[in-house]
C-alpha cells in the first residue's frame, strides 16, 4: 500500500530534481524515495571499502591512455561506460598493447571490486524481504 505526502518545493529545486531523476534515468518519485531511504537507512546501501576505492582509482589511471574515448563520447562518460571499458580491457587486453602486465591485473582487481559491489547491491535490493516492506506515510505520490 502506498501513501503520499503532499511538499512544497522550490521552483529551481524542483527543476533540479526532474533534471537529476532523468539523468538517472528514474521517475521523480522514484529518485525522491531513494533519497529518503539512503538518508533513513544508510545500512542498507554499502559503500566501497579503502581497497576497493584504491583498485578502482589505480585501474582509472591505468586507463588513462582512453581519455580520447571520453572526447568521442561528447563529453565526460558515464560511469557505465567507464565500467564497460574497464571490462573491454580486462577481457581484451591484447587490443591494448600500452597496458603493462600490472595495469591488467589491476584492472582485473578493479572489475572483481565493481562486481562485488554489484552483487552487494542486487543482494541488498532483491534478496533481502525487509527491503520491500514501506511503513505507511513513507512514500511520496505522484
Amino acid at each position: 500500500m502506498a501513501n503520499g505526502i503532499s511538499i512544497k518545493i522550490d521552483d529551481e529545486l524542483l527543476r533540479n530534481i526532474h533534471v537529476r531523476a532523468a539523468q538517472k534515468g528514474v521517475s521523480v518519485q522514484r529518485y525522491m524515495n531513494g533519497l529518503i531511504e539512503r538518508d533513513l537507512f544508510p545500512e542498507r546501501f554499502p559503500q566501497l571499502t579503502g581497497d576497493q576505492i584504491q583498485q578502482l582509482k589505480m585501474a582509472l589511471e591505468g586507463a588513462a591512455a582512453h581519455l580520447e574515448l571520453a572526447e568521442s563520447l561528447g563529453g565526460e562518460p558515464t560511469m557505465l561506460q567507464c565500467v564497460n571499458q574497464l571490462n573491454r580491457m580486462c577481457l581484451f587486453p591484447e587490443q591494448f598493447p600500452q597496458l603493462t602486465a600490472e595495469q591488467t591485473e589491476q584492472l582485473r582487481d578493479a572489475m572483481e571490486a565493481i562486481g562485488q559491489a554489484i552483487t552487494d547491491v542486487d543482494d541488498i535490493l532483491w534478496n533481502r524481504p525487509e527491503q520491500n516492506i514501506k511503513p505507511p506515510g513513507m512514500t511520496l505520490g505522484g
